[in-house]
């Protein structure tokens, strides 16, 4: 899959959602003229991304979803070592890393092994259960 930098991408996504390239130019998202729409609109990458997200909705964003997976995994790890000095930060960045990766794992990977507790059945439950002060507590124990 080929992902096109910044306003190209959502262009394509709007071009494949049967958008002109008139209501593209406009779209506050995008916002560029429409001589650069139409240049854009002619180059083969651009035609290429519009039809991969024509192809197959759903595949395309299993593949966008796995990309973010890669990100959300970088920022646990991150979190994981204390690189994010504020703690709140810290416990939304996980939290919103680990609703990514449990969205990522629904369908891609078979149901998790509990291993002491750890992987279980309700386990991201468990965590949105917990307080900031119950994630912070868990993670300075990482340490």
């Amino acid at each position: 899959m080929t992902r096109l930098p910044g306003k190209r991408e959502v262009a394509a996504q709007l071009m494949a959602e049967g958008k002109t390239q008139a209501d593209a130019s406009r779209d506050g998202r995008v916002n560029v003229t429409k001589q650069t729409m139409n240049k854009w609109a002619h180059d083969p990458d651009f035609q290429r991304r519009v039809e991969e997200l024509r192809s197959d909705p759903v595949e395309t964003a299993d593949e966008l979803l796995i990309e973010d997976a890669i990100t959300a995994v970088e920022v646990v790890k991150r979190v994981m070592r204390g690189d994010v000095e504020d703690p709140k930060l810290a416990t939304t960045m996980l939290k919103a890393a680990l609703y990514v990766l449990d969205l990522a794992k629904r369908k891609k990977l078979p149901p998790p092994t509990p291993r002491n507790g750890v992987g279980a059945p309700g386990t991201r439950e468990k965590v949105e259960g917990l307080s900031d002060d119950e994630i912070d507590d868990l993670l300075t124990r990482q340490k």
